[in-house]
């Protein structure tokens, strides 16, 4: 639906209007034939469901005349990956690099060699010569080159993601830059599968320095209380600063993709894999893309118990949400301006409006508990 008030567009999509029930079906007895248990069936009908999904959904933005579509989920936020003084060396992507890729040394805490499917032993397989190449001779250059357009890159709230991947484009059009760094700008023009890092973030609360740092202007005649809608502690981004290493594999874990659907061909689209690397078009393994590497990155966020716990799915216990609920290499601050540049694009009416019953997962609760883990 278009909702005009907020310039949205806004489609909501049931079980009936992807997919095919029938071959649904057909998977789902053939899963009962072979005795699968329960919970391990039910997972692999989830997961048949979300690539049948994300295939859809994709085809249903090129054929919109689309171009750039986020692969992400709910609790993954993108954001433009500048430069801190504790970003991760050269010699220590190269050893993360390393842990996840030596068959007898993964050192991952989330999946290990072991419980790889055979499509992802491979490629991981198939980046060790890519390691190799760049411990040898290609990471200082190319990193340098990223360096400097990371440090190009605007704060959150100057410009949105897709501002910036047009104004990339006008300035390789117009050949602006004339370094090493014209051929990296091309980036989003010659490359439709742009693979981002995943920063992993734990729920360690905020001191009340930190959260003071969050501010939301407004207009002076604005008489409204802010503090019930807008207050930071509704908002995960606002509230969660503490992060994992950046560029490790622990807990962040793959990362995520944007596709430019207007240069995949409709039936590539519709051979989707995944989201960490959905189509063949997306050359790049799972770990060829470097935390000091990338223009963009996606904030995961863990989230509070409550909002953790409201997705009925076993897999969510207290146990693993306690071990990475305390987690912290770091404060990131960079994702905070978001909140005033949305009520300065939108206005204080439209934001309150917007953001109605954020922070409240109660009703979040009865739907999962309603459909069931499988179902959803």
């Amino acid at each position: 639906r278009n909702n005009r008030k907020v310039n949205m567009n806004i489609v909501e999509w049931s079980d009936e209007d992807y997919g095919s029930q029938k071959r649904r079906k057909k998977r789902q007895k053939k899963l009962i034939q072979k005795g699968k248990p329960a919970d391990r069936m039910a997972h692999q009908l989830l997961m048949m469901r979300q690539r049948q999904f994300y295939s859809d959904c994709v085809v249903s933005f090129k054929r919109q005349g689309l171009s750039w579509v986020f692969l992400t989920d709910t609790d993954e936020y993108v954001v433009f990956n500048q430069v801190h003084e504790d970003d991760p060396t050269k010699m220590e992507e190269i050893g993360f690099a390393r842990d996840i890729l030596a068959k007898d040394n993964s050192t991952s805490a989330t999946i290990k060699w072991e419980d790889m499917d055979p499509f992802q032993k491979e490629r991981i397989k198939q980046s060790v010569q890519k390691v190799k190449k760049v411990e040898k001779d290609s990471f200082d250059s190319v990193g340098e080159g990223y360096l400097t357009l990371r440090q190009r890159l605007p704060d959150i709230g100057e410009q949105t993601v897709m501002d910036y991947i047009q104004r990339v484009k006008l300035q390789r059009d117009q050949q602006q830059y004339r370094d090493d760094s014209t051929t990296l700008l091309s980036l989003f023009e010659d490359d439709p599968c742009h693979i981002m890092p995943r920063l992993f973030h734990s729920s360690i609360e905020p001191s009340s320095e930190e959260i003071s740092r969050v501010t939301v202007n407004v207009d002076k005649n604005e008489n409204e209380n802010i503090d019930d809608v807008l207050n930071p502690m509704n908002f995960d981004t606002l509230r969660y600063l503490h992060s994992v290493p950046k560029g490790a594999y622990d807990y962040n874990t793959f990362g995520k993709t944007a596709l430019d659907v207007s240069h995949i061909s409709e039936d590539d689209l519709t051979k989707f894999r995944g989201v960490h690397r959905p189509i063949e078009l997306c050359r790049k393994a799972y770990t060829d893309v470097y935390y000091s590497q990338a223009l963009l990155r996606v904030n995961h966020y863990l989230g509070s118990w409550e909002a953790y716990s409201a997705k009925a799915d076993k897999r969510r216990t207290r146990e693993k949400y306690d071990e990475r609920s305390g987690l912290s290499a770091g404060v990131m601050y960079d994702a905070q301006p978001w909140l005033s540049a949305f009520v300065k694009n939108v206005g204080l009416k439209n934001a309150r409006y917007l953001l109605q019953g954020v922070g409240d997962y109660s009703e979040l609760s009865k739907v999962y508990a309603e459909a069931g883990s499988g179902d959803i």
